[in-house]
Protein backbone atom coordinates (compact mmCIF):
# COMPACT_ATOMS: atom_id res chain seq x y z
CA UNK A 1 0.00 0.00 0.00
CA UNK A 2 1.11 4.07 -0.60
CA UNK A 3 1.34 4.28 3.46
CA UNK A 4 3.74 0.51 4.15
CA UNK A 5 6.12 2.24 1.16
CA UNK A 6 5.88 6.04 2.57
CA UNK A 7 6.92 3.76 6.06
CA UNK A 8 9.45 1.31 4.36
CA UNK A 9 11.12 4.66 3.02
CA UNK A 10 10.85 6.73 6.28
CA UNK A 11 12.43 4.12 8.25
CA UNK A 12 14.70 1.52 6.30
CA UNK A 13 15.59 3.00 3.28
CA UNK A 14 19.10 4.42 4.88
CA UNK A 15 21.58 4.12 1.92
CA UNK A 16 20.50 3.44 -1.44
CA UNK A 17 21.44 5.14 -4.67
CA UNK A 18 20.23 8.47 -6.21
CA UNK A 19 16.46 8.39 -7.04
CA UNK A 20 15.62 8.30 -10.67
CA UNK A 21 12.45 10.61 -10.73
CA UNK A 22 11.75 9.60 -14.57
CA UNK A 23 11.82 6.11 -14.04
CA UNK A 24 9.52 6.28 -10.93
CA UNK A 25 6.93 8.16 -13.37
CA UNK A 26 7.25 5.43 -15.38
CA UNK A 27 6.33 3.16 -12.85
CA UNK A 28 3.61 4.84 -11.37
CA UNK A 29 2.24 5.16 -14.70
CA UNK A 30 2.00 1.29 -14.77
CA UNK A 31 0.65 1.13 -11.69
CA UNK A 32 -2.08 3.65 -12.25
CA UNK A 33 -3.20 2.70 -15.59
CA UNK A 34 -3.28 -1.14 -14.50
CA UNK A 35 -0.21 -1.89 -16.22
CA UNK A 36 1.75 -3.37 -13.33
CA UNK A 37 2.88 -6.85 -13.62
CA UNK A 38 3.58 -9.05 -10.49
CA UNK A 39 7.27 -10.35 -11.13
CA UNK A 40 9.66 -11.88 -9.24
CA UNK A 41 11.61 -8.77 -8.78
CA UNK A 42 11.66 -8.23 -5.20
CA UNK A 43 11.68 -5.46 -2.41
CA UNK A 44 14.91 -6.39 -0.94
CA UNK A 45 15.47 -6.10 2.91
CA UNK A 46 18.75 -7.11 4.92
CA UNK A 47 19.38 -8.99 8.01
CA UNK A 48 19.46 -5.67 9.50
CA UNK A 49 16.35 -4.80 7.70
CA UNK A 50 17.46 -2.27 6.15
CA UNK A 51 16.01 -1.49 1.89
CA UNK A 52 18.48 -2.78 -0.09
CA UNK A 53 16.52 -2.86 -3.37
CA UNK A 54 12.86 -1.22 -4.74
CA UNK A 55 12.94 2.19 -3.81
CA UNK A 56 12.10 3.58 -7.61
CA UNK A 57 8.88 0.65 -6.89
CA UNK A 58 7.96 2.18 -3.44
CA UNK A 59 7.94 5.68 -4.54
CA UNK A 60 6.38 5.36 -7.59
CA UNK A 61 3.70 3.18 -5.02
CA UNK A 62 3.24 6.46 -2.98
CA UNK A 63 3.26 8.37 -6.55
CA UNK A 64 0.43 6.67 -8.05
CA UNK A 65 -1.36 6.32 -4.88
CA UNK A 66 -2.15 2.23 -5.47
CA UNK A 67 -1.83 -0.44 -3.63
CA UNK A 68 0.01 -2.95 -6.00
CA UNK A 69 1.24 -7.02 -4.83
CA UNK A 70 4.98 -7.48 -4.88
CA UNK A 71 7.36 -9.97 -3.67
CA UNK A 72 9.31 -8.88 -0.82
CA UNK A 73 12.72 -10.59 -0.17
CA UNK A 74 14.37 -10.49 3.91
CA UNK A 75 17.32 -11.35 5.08
CA UNK A 76 19.86 -10.33 2.13
CA UNK A 77 23.45 -9.24 3.29
CA UNK A 78 23.67 -5.95 3.14
CA UNK A 79 26.82 -5.70 1.04
CA UNK A 80 25.55 -8.01 -1.26
CA UNK A 81 23.26 -4.94 -2.57
CA UNK A 82 26.34 -3.71 -4.73
CA UNK A 83 25.36 -6.21 -6.82
CA UNK A 84 21.89 -6.16 -7.41
CA UNK A 85 20.20 -5.13 -11.24
CA UNK A 86 23.50 -6.34 -13.07
CA UNK A 87 21.64 -8.15 -15.59
CA UNK A 88 19.94 -7.71 -19.21
CA UNK A 89 17.27 -5.45 -18.59
CA UNK A 90 14.19 -6.77 -21.12
CA UNK A 91 13.75 -4.64 -24.48
CA UNK A 92 10.08 -3.59 -25.89
CA UNK A 93 11.32 -6.42 -28.42
CA UNK A 94 12.23 -8.77 -25.86
CA UNK A 95 8.62 -8.17 -24.10
CA UNK A 96 6.68 -8.36 -27.83
CA UNK A 97 8.71 -11.71 -28.92
CA UNK A 98 7.73 -13.51 -25.40
CA UNK A 99 4.06 -11.88 -25.50
CA UNK A 100 3.89 -13.52 -29.20
CA UNK A 101 3.30 -9.70 -30.78
CA UNK A 102 4.98 -10.01 -34.36
CA UNK A 103 6.78 -6.53 -34.20
CA UNK A 104 10.06 -5.66 -35.62
CA UNK A 105 12.07 -4.05 -33.26
CA UNK A 106 12.18 -0.69 -35.21
CA UNK A 107 9.00 -0.16 -35.19
CA UNK A 108 8.71 -0.06 -31.75
CA UNK A 109 11.56 2.87 -32.13
CA UNK A 110 9.16 4.36 -34.35
CA UNK A 111 6.47 4.10 -31.83
CA UNK A 112 8.25 5.91 -29.26
CA UNK A 113 9.63 8.95 -31.62
CA UNK A 114 6.02 9.19 -32.45
CA UNK A 115 4.76 9.51 -29.05
CA UNK A 116 7.12 11.97 -27.45
CA UNK A 117 6.98 13.82 -30.65
CA UNK A 118 2.99 13.51 -30.79
CA UNK A 119 3.11 14.87 -26.87
CA UNK A 120 6.26 17.25 -27.49
CA UNK A 121 8.03 15.38 -24.52
CA UNK A 122 10.61 13.21 -23.88
CA UNK A 123 8.93 10.61 -22.08
CA UNK A 124 10.67 7.14 -21.35
CA UNK A 125 8.11 4.66 -21.89
CA UNK A 126 7.86 0.97 -20.28
CA UNK A 127 7.57 -1.64 -22.66
CA UNK A 128 3.93 -2.44 -21.14
CA UNK A 129 3.36 1.52 -22.91
CA UNK A 130 5.15 0.72 -25.90
CA UNK A 131 3.06 -2.71 -26.57
CA UNK A 132 -0.20 -0.56 -25.84
CA UNK A 133 0.82 1.63 -29.07
CA UNK A 134 1.60 -1.25 -31.23
CA UNK A 135 -2.20 -2.16 -32.56
CA UNK A 136 -3.05 1.63 -32.99
CA UNK A 137 -0.02 2.12 -34.86
CA UNK A 138 -0.48 -1.08 -37.07
CA UNK A 139 -1.99 0.42 -39.93
CA UNK A 140 0.69 3.26 -40.14
CA UNK A 141 3.22 0.90 -39.93
CA UNK A 142 2.38 -1.22 -42.71
CA UNK A 143 2.28 1.26 -44.85
CA UNK A 144 5.85 2.52 -43.77
CA UNK A 145 6.72 -0.84 -44.48
CA UNK A 146 5.55 -0.87 -47.88
CA UNK A 147 7.25 2.44 -49.23
CA UNK A 148 10.25 2.31 -47.45
CA UNK A 149 13.34 0.34 -48.46
CA UNK A 150 14.44 -1.77 -45.56
CA UNK A 151 17.98 -1.41 -45.63
CA UNK A 152 18.67 1.87 -46.00
CA UNK A 153 20.18 4.15 -43.93
CA UNK A 154 18.29 7.28 -43.32
CA UNK A 155 14.88 5.32 -43.62
CA UNK A 156 16.16 3.30 -41.22
CA UNK A 157 16.10 5.94 -38.66
CA UNK A 158 13.28 5.92 -36.27
CA UNK A 159 12.86 9.43 -36.32
CA UNK A 160 12.68 9.56 -39.99
CA UNK A 161 10.24 7.11 -39.62
CA UNK A 162 7.96 8.49 -36.92
CA UNK A 163 7.94 12.15 -39.17
CA UNK A 164 6.27 10.04 -42.03
CA UNK A 165 4.43 7.75 -39.66
CA UNK A 166 2.82 11.21 -38.41
CA UNK A 167 2.85 12.71 -41.22
CA UNK A 168 0.50 9.37 -42.70
CA UNK A 169 -2.20 9.77 -40.05
CA UNK A 170 -2.14 13.62 -40.64
CA UNK A 171 -2.67 13.32 -43.94
CA UNK A 172 -5.52 10.28 -43.38
CA UNK A 173 -7.23 12.52 -40.77
CA UNK A 174 -7.41 15.64 -42.45
CA UNK A 175 -6.15 15.39 -46.62
CA UNK A 176 -6.59 11.74 -47.63
CA UNK A 177 -5.79 12.94 -51.17
CA UNK A 178 -2.53 13.75 -49.72
CA UNK A 179 -1.78 9.88 -49.13
CA UNK A 180 -0.71 9.43 -52.50
CA UNK A 181 2.13 11.68 -52.25
CA UNK A 182 3.52 9.74 -48.88
CA UNK A 183 5.17 6.99 -51.37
Amino acid sequence: TPQMAKKWLDERNLKNRRIKTRSVEKYARDMKNNRWHLTNEALAFSTEGVLVNGQHRLEAIILSNETVEIVVFLGLQSEDGAFIDEGITRSAADAARLKGIPVPKRDLGTIKYVFNSAENIVLPLSNSEILELVEPYTEGLQHLHNILPSKQRLTASAVVRAAILRAYYWCKENDPAKLDRLK
